[in-house]
Parts: C-alpha cells; structure tokens; sequence
C-alpha cells in the first residue's frame, strides 16, 4: 500500500460496486479505509522491495542467499504436470526468473 490514495480510490470504487450487486450488504467504507490505513503503517516499516534488497546484499559480498524450492520439478509452471501446477518456477530455473 505504497500510494495509499490509490489504493482508497479502487476500494471505494469496488465498495459501491458490490454495495450495488448485493442490496443487503452494507460496507463502512470510511471505518474499513481507515483499518487498512492504519495496518498499512504498522506493516509498512517491515515490507522491503526483495529485488533491490537482495542485489544490495550480493553487491556488499558479506550476506548469502539461500533459495529453497520445496515444491519440486513436477509442480512447476513450465515443466510441471499441468493442471497439477503452482503459478511460479519451483525448479531451479525458478532461481533465474525470480522464483
């Protein structure tokens, strides 16, 4: 919840919409925006982008990282036993694309 206007934007847009699809639903937009509002500081502090944390730390040299798969070859998106798949690469190859 980077851009929190946004974010306040599309919930009320969303709201209104099932407001309108489901007669007997209530919603209380400002109570539930100011909730998210207020999880969205508290979890803020602990939500790093990974990319650039884990480039930080293979660029200083003094960190390992270690990549765990446990959903083997035959779950992954490309190479699995479709439909009998997860959404991402799970094999090694998952390493190179991002997991």
């Amino acid at each position: 919840m980077g851009d929190f206007a946004y974010f306040e934007e599309k919930f009320r847009k969303l709201a209104k919409f099932f407001v309108r699809a489901y007669p007997g639903l209530t919603v209380d937009i400002e109570g539930e925006l100011a909730s998210f509002k207020d999880l969205a500081e508290r979890i803020r502090p602990m939500v790093r982008d990974t990319v650039v944390l884990m480039n930080e730390y293979i660029s200083a040299g003094d960190k390992r990282i270690l990549v765990e798969g446990a959903n083997a070859q035959m779950l992954d998106i490309d190479f699995g036993t479709y439909p009998y798949v997860t959404s991402s690469n799970c094999s090694v190859g998952g390493a190179c694309t991002g997991l």
